[in-house]
């Protein structure tokens, strides 16, 4: 079966950062808790080099289920226990995977946002698309 590929007309990551804005200067975030913005898939992918609507109720569950987000703000204590990160790399802007469950929810710009512990995110990502 061929790849998905996902049609962005404007980049996911800058979507995002253009809609959040400088908010992120304004928070002060605790401890190891990390602010990441829930990744939602747009509304065309490609299948076969040809073009289809995803239904948008598909594209509205991933306010609730999507495991993808960018990481926007860390505390100070973030990334820094060697137990957990020895020899991980985790910096504000990269994708990562969290499982939906473990966060709080919150909004800022009108971007759906979970605030995790570090520990919640997994695993970076070169790009959103991949992980689905």
């Amino acid at each position: 079966m061929p790849q998905m590929e996902v049609f962005h007309e404007i980049d996911p990551k800058q979507k995002i950062l253009d809609q959040v804005g400088d908010r992120m200067s304004r928070l002060q975030i605790t401890a190891n808790n990390v602010i990441v913005a829930v990744y939602q898939r747009p509304t065309t992918m490609m299948l076969g080099g040809k073009a289809f609507d995803v239904p948008q109720s598909v594209v509205d569950e991933d306010q609730y289920q999507s495991k993808v987000g960018l990481i926007l703000k860390a505390g100070p204590d973030a990334f820094t226990d060697e137990r957990w990160f020895s020899g991980a790399d985790f910096e504000i802007g990269d994708w990562v995977m969290v499982h939906p469950s473990a966060v709080q929810s919150a909004m800022f710009g009108g971007v759906l946002c979970r605030v995790v512990q570090d520990t919640a995110i997994k695993i970076k990502i070169e790009h959103p698309d991949d992980a689905y």
